[in-house]
């Protein structure tokens, strides 16, 4: 099932019917709703989101998917509820991809929160992709910089910070993805580390920091292969949950290949 709304696409793909979730999976038509709810909640709330994703229409397209076997069996421990995948949609390999693969987890997240995760993947990655730095950047240092995005939808749609949702969060983004951000702040820009104590930080002044931060990192030489990494998770996710199941006889998962194919979600496409 899909939906073109706002301009961008937004794309429910079927299960695979043999195989066993660890939760009740959502339908494609309240799925298509619940990414639609969220990104209506950016349109009317977050104009900093609402400009990057139309920055980002203007330059390729912009898809959000609700894939019902991600994450696999190896990634349900990292809690991972959504993805951004830059070239999984290709039908031509011309055009610059903006692809966030929702979960099964993620599309039933309150529409705020995700919406946040949203932003996460969408607008985080989606800036660091339209920049061309997503391949020489630290996975943790990409992944700081996307929360930072995620804070400001927060406060943008005004969630609860006291929840224990957002308390996590916050503690997260300070002590698991952003402490060499911090530790830069601390030596360089001594005057914005008090921001990291307000309850809700003046997150532009934090990424105007993160861009010299970001030079610095580079000019060290200090480096990492964020979609490499995308990719090898991509492809064995794909591998696994589509192409395996249609090898070894299923005929509804014949049938999800040949729709992959024919739209060049996941493969290149190829009507033969």
């Amino acid at each position: 099932m899909r939906l073109n709304h706002r301009g961008l696409l937004l794309v429910a793909l079927k299960p695979d019917p043999v195989a066993r979730y660890d939760t009740a999976l959502l339908e494609a038509a309240p799925a298509i709703e619940a990414l639609k709810t969220a990104i209506d909640l950016l349109y009317a709330k977050s104009p900093g989101s609402v400009a990057a994703i139309e920055t980002f229409k203007a330059n390729g397209n912009v898809l959000l998917v609700y894939e019902p076997a991600f994450p696999d069996a190896k990634m349900i421990s990292s809690n991972r509820v959504a993805a951004f995948f830059p070239d999984f949609y290709r039908k031509d390999g011309s055009a610059n991809d903006f692809l966030v693969q929702v979960g099964r987890h993620g599309i039933n997240w309150p529409a705020d929160e995700l919406a946040g995760i949203i932003v996460h993947e969408l607008v985080g990655h989606g800036i660091q992709h339209l920049k061309g730095r997503l391949e020489g950047v630290r996975e943790i240092d990409l992944e700081c910089e996307a929360e930072l995005y995620r804070e400001q939808a927060h406060q943008d749609l005004n969630v609860d910070k006291t929840s224990p949702v957002m308390v996590r969060f916050r503690r997260a983004l300070e002590n698991q993805w952003c402490p060499d951000f911090r530790r830069y702040l601390a030596k360089e820009k001594a005057a914005l580390v008090p921001l990291w104590d307000q309850l809700n930080p003046d997150i532009k002044q934090l990424l105007a920091a993160f861009e010299p931060y970001v030079g610095a990192l580079l000019a060290s030489g200090v480096a990492g292969n964020a979609i490499a990494a995308a990719r090898r998770i991509q492809d064995a996710d794909f591998d696994k949950n589509v192409r395996k199941p249609a090898e070894d006889g299923s005929a509804a998962a014949q049938n999800n290949l040949g729709i992959r194919y024919r739209d060049g979600v996941g493969v290149e496409h190829d009507l033969a």
